[in-house]
């Protein structure tokens, strides 16, 4: 199916445009930048595509209603617009019938080349080998998905395994350490120790406490005994007073008495002193006795114990720096497996790329497929002539199979006449029909002249 006419009314650039091919199945559209062509161009695809490729506001400015109406032999097809962007579609067969469901029997019936070699030349190599995936049998989407997604999750495990790897340097030279007693053997130790210890302060609170009962009675001894220093002086005064009054006894008998009756009393004392003094003496004898029999006993020392200790909790944190070291080497066993698994199954995802690839029967001799680019005979495409990226775009778009049988060509001005020519006879020798876009200031004569959105006899 081919174009036979196209008439358009009122779209984008254009005012009225009817244009009827040639039987060699070249069209040529000419004029200078912003004139209609690109709309010519755009119109094939609205009336043909769909609501999709219809932009938001299609007629031209001041008009209330634009129309395509393009004829492909077997069927008229004429989609009318209005300024909102609104659509309505019709579709006739050659003996007048009304299509129903116009726009289902299009995407059924029909189908849109939608390569165009001038521009498919001028793609990164990455963008033409998704441009390729438009070819029926060179779709690679869902390999490139399932790729994807084994990606994704060797990404993962690669995460975790560096970061266990890293993890991993902080346990580097440590060994288990050997014949060490655990913490809570070395703490029921210190327990018992503590008890005894518990014992001793008790017995030596006890002797404090005979110490200190001692000391006050040796403070009331010192005390009495200053008492009986100062009676013995008050006696020693007394005899001397009675030396003294020796030479006056006779006249003062009645004080020789007094001071008798003195001397009898200090006496006493002194003998009621004496006997509390030896008293006393004894009473501190039998503490000093009782201080000697229980001396105070120093506590037990658990400085070592504690050190013992200290070195048993590092052992211990030590085998827990060593289980969780092992649990990192078993991960990163077990991560390294996975990589491996995950990079095995992408491997063969590849190869099934490759293998689809391979099958699928070029319409080039010596083109070849790759992920990143096309080779054409072991070169890449960008390192083609440009003879040979013509005559290869054009195969790819030819090998989209298209119902309707027209490539469009946009940027017809980058070719030059040979060039041009060559696009024009493979189209020809594929029974193609060609519609090429190039900017021209006066007509070349074999080419429609657009000015002002129309046609310039």
């Amino acid at each position: 199916m081919k174009i036979v006419n196209l008439n358009i009314e009122n779209i984008k650039k254009i005012k009225v445009v009817d244009i009827t091919p040639g039987k060699d199945g070249v069209v040529i559209l000419e004029g200078k930048n912003a004139q209609g062509k690109s709309s010519i161009m755009d119109s094939i695809s609205m009336v043909l595509g769909g609501e999709k490729l219809i932009p938001v506001d299609p007629v031209r400015q001041g008009e209330e209603r634009a129309a395509i109406k393009v004829d492909l032999g077997e069927v008229m097809v004429k989609r009318t617009f209005k300024p909102d962007g609104n659509s309505t579609l019709e579709i006739k067969t050659k003996a007048g019938e009304k299509v129903r469901s116009p726009q289902e029997w299009l995407n059924e019936k029909l189908k849109l080349a939608t390569m165009d070699p001038s521009v498919f030349i001028r793609l990164r190599p990455v963008e033409r080998v998704e441009e390729l995936k438009k070819i029926p049998g060179l779709d690679c989407t869902a390999e490139d998905q399932a790729y994807m997604v084994e990606y994704d999750k060797r990404t993962l495990v690669n995460r975790d395994l560096e970061t266990a790897k890293k993890a991993l340097t902080e346990y580097e030279g440590l060994v288990a350490p050997k014949d060490l007693r655990t913490v809570s053997q070395i703490q029921k130790e210190i327990d018992v120790m503590e008890e005894k210890n518990k014992a001793i302060r008790e017995q030596n609170r006890v002797i404090d406490d005979k110490q200190a009962q001692f000391e006050s009675l040796k403070k009331d001894y010192n005390q009495l005994s200053e008492k009986k220093t100062y009676v013995r002086r008050s006696w020693d005064d007394a005899l001397q007073s009675i030396k003294a009054a020796e030479e006056v006894i006779r006249q003062q008998q009645s004080l020789i008495a007094t001071a008798q009756k003195d001397i009898d009393v200090c006496k006493t004392g002194i003998d009621e002193i004496e006997k509390s003094m030896d008293a006393v003496e004894e009473n501190a004898d039998v503490v000093k006795k009782d201080i000697e029999a229980s001396m105070r006993v120093s506590e037990y020392s658990t400085a070592k114990l504690k050190e013992e200790l200290v070195a048993a909790s590092e052992t211990a944190a030590i085998g827990e720096k060593l289980a969780r070291k092992l649990k990192l080497e078993t991960d990163i066993k077990k991560y390294e497996d996975d990589a491996a698994a995950i990079e095995s199954v992408m491997r063969g995802i590849k190869e099934k790329k490759r293998a689809k690839l391979a099958a699928f029967k070029l319409p080039v001799k010596g083109l070849e497929v790759g992920e990143r680019d096309i080779m054409f005979s072991g070169i890449p495409f960008d390192n083609l002539s440009q003879a040979q990226k013509i005559s290869v775009s054009m195969a790819l778009a030819i090998a989209q199979q298209p119902t309707l049988r027209i490539i469009k060509v946009a940027e017809g001005s980058l070719f030059d006449e040979n060039t041009l020519k060559q696009v024009i006879d493979f189209a020809a020798a594929n029974d193609f029909q060609v519609w090429i876009e190039r900017v021209a200031n006066t007509p070349s004569g074999n080419a429609i002249f657009i000015e002002d959105g129309e046609i310039v006899k």
